[in-house]
């Protein structure tokens, strides 16, 4: 521990380099140690066991809790030299938990970590860069989301809930909004690294949205003021959810909703509803699987599409202009039907039907329109489902493609 009070307290020259380097270091072996949900080792790291082992030369050392001694030294020296090993403190804090891992979630729940990051989320870091200050926050947001990842018990949701100073994760989820609101007025930068400047903002709803879960007398309070916040309508409208069930457990999670999902069809909407093969769950999973990539590809090729105005115009209206077209050869037929005459006494139709001079310019005018709204039909289909049969093609033959 004193090691690592001196890296983070050093101020300059290479001393403080190789300190800095070597706890970073440490944080990301621990955490590659705990990587894939290595639950033996993420009770290890907590307890040691020592049933094999002679009590009076041997001790157990909790890491966790060395861990929260480190983060307390380093939260007074947070800067642009040391804000990297502060991200990496929260992923390897985020490593130990998930799973979950029950033990570690009690364990750090019930420690200093809570008055830690309370401190840390209200703090603006003026030191650091916007980038570094935002994926700090966002580690720290996601380690509260291990914590409550399927717990044994309710008490971690339910401390989290009475520890945590909501007052500045809802005002961060409003500010974040509000960058992203002038970033659009301003046209600045592309539409997908405007989108971006939200993701730390759905991590604060959606941990807000869990805690909700719990249904305390806390939560009641919490939820009147999530909807006056800022924002609320717009994360809670790309805000989807999804049960499972774990053990006898019931959860719900939650998930940002990309907005390249707003431009999936109704026909696609229908076949993940309904289409995949669901008689047993292996080939459930299996088809849901091969279904997605397919569908991943369609939305792509749809925002291909949305970055030309005509292109979003056409594509958009091709739904549109089937019925119109449908509704222009009925009407042509109706007409054909009832103004088509032959001469008088002619009762074998041996002369041509001609249609009477008055409607002959109407049929004729919806000719023309039937023509082009056919030529219309067929440019939406070569842009819409052209390149997915193109996909499919290829796929038959084992070459991926990407557009």
């Amino acid at each position: 521990r004193k090691k690592a009070e001196a890296a983070g307290t050093e101020i300059g020259g290479e001393e403080e380099e190789v300190s800095v380097g070597h706890v970073h270091e440490v944080l990301r072996l621990v955490q590659l140690l705990c990587e894939g949900h290595n639950r033996t080792f993420q009770d290890y790291l907590r307890e040691q066991n020592q049933e094999n082992a002679n009590s009076s030369s041997t001790k157990s050392i909790d890491i966790l809790q060395e861990l929260i001694a480190l983060l307390l030294v380093l939260e007074r020296s947070i800067d642009r030299d040391t804000i990297s090993i502060a991200i990496q403190m929260f992923e390897t804090l985020t490593e130990l938990v998930q799973g979950p891992c029950p033990g570690n979630q009690r364990a750090l729940v019930h420690s200093s970590l809570i008055d830690v990051v309370n401190r840390m989320l209200r703090e603006p870091f003026n030191e650091c860069s916007d980038v570094d200050t935002a994926e700090l926050k966002s580690s720290i947001v996601k380690l509260l989301l291990g914590l409550l990842e399927g717990p044994s018990d309710e008490l971690v949701g339910q401390r989290m809930l009475s520890t945590l100073h909501f007052s500045s994760i809802i005002k961060n989820m409003s500010r974040v909004y509000a960058e992203y609101r002038q970033r659009e007025r301003t046209g600045e930068g592309t539409p997908e690294s405007r989108y971006e400047v939200l993701d730390v903002g759905f991590l604060y709803f959606i941990l807000i949205r869990t805690l909700l879960e719990y249904g305390t007398d806390t939560s009641v309070t919490l939820r009147k003021q999530l909807e006056a916040a800022e924002g609320y309508n717009f994360f809670n409208a790309n805000t989807g959810s999804v049960e499972i069930v774990r053990g006898r457990r019931m959860e719900r999670l939650f998930f940002s909703i990309p907005p390249i999902c707003q431009r999936m069809s109704l026909r696609t909407r229908h076949q993940l509803l309904w289409e995949v093969d669901r008689s047993t769950p292996e080939k459930k999973l299996e088809d849901f699987y091969a279904r997605s990539i397919d569908t991943i590809f369609e939305l792509e090729v749809a925002d291909w599409l949305a970055k030309d105005r005509w292109l979003t115009v056409l594509s958009s209206k091709a739904d549109r202009i089937n019925d119109w077209a449908f509704s222009i050869v009925v009407m042509l037929n109706v007409l054909i039907v009832a103004s088509y005459r032959t001469d008088p006494g002619d009762t074998v139709f041996e002369t041509p039907l001609r249609p009477k001079q008055s409607l002959a310019v109407l049929i004729a005018i919806g000719s023309v329109i039937h023509v082009v709204l056919a030529l219309l039909r067929l440019v939406c289909f070569l842009l819409v489902r052209g390149p997915t049969i193109v996909y499919y093609g290829w796929k038959e033959r084992d070459v991926h493609i990407t557009f």
